[in-house]
């Protein structure tokens, strides 16, 4: 069972530390490499957060394994090891990146496409649906293969569909009213 609060107390407490210290960019890119990894390999959370791993251990494969990462990120994680919490290490940290976001006046969304995007493709797609929302806009790539080609991008409550699927549905509608008129 997820507990919000926990999410809520422990992504607001790095938040908190993030703005005092001048680091809210820096630590809001490492909580998106790490909600990346964590995405992807869920079991390294299951491996630290096991009851039957001493601390110690847990100890050594966070400091080894995020030696790369900030020294504020490694005892993040070390102390929500000690506690007994790093199993809600990925919730933690999304909700981290969404106060960081709106810090920095920054909106998250996902370009939905059937292939993965280019860097460069991404960031065009960037800036243009900046310009269409007013913000900045920051998105991440997932794959959709239902999308046949193209590309379907969702910024909060908004979507921009310029997929195949998406203009074959509008095609396929139009011609659904014609037909009751």
């Amino acid at each position: 069972m997820i507990d919000d609060t926990i999410v809520s107390h422990w992504s607001n407490a790095f938040f908190q530390l993030a703005v005092e210290d001048k680091e809210v960019k820096q630590y809001r890119s490492e909580a998106g490499i790490l909600i990346d990894l964590f995405t992807k390999y869920p079991e390294f959370l299951d491996v630290v957060s096991s009851s039957v791993l001493p601390f110690t251990e847990k100890s050594t494969i966070i400091k080894t394994t995020f030696s790369k990462f900030s020294r504020y990120m490694v005892n993040f994680f070390l102390l929500l090891a000690q506690e007994g919490y790093f199993r809600y290490s990925l919730l933690i940290l999304k909700e981290f990146r969404k106060l960081c976001n709106t810090y920095e006046g920054i909106e998250y969304g996902v370009a939905y496409s059937v292939v993965e995007l280019s860097p460069k493709q991404l960031k065009k797609l960037e800036h243009k649906i900046s310009d269409i929302v007013n913000n900045n806009v920051e998105l991440v790539n997932k794959i959709d293969k239902s999308l046949i080609a193209g590309v379907r991008v969702k910024v909060k409550n908004q979507v921009f569909d310029g997929s195949v699927k998406g203009q074959m549905d509008q095609f396929k509608s139009k011609l659904l009213k014609n037909n009751q008129e």
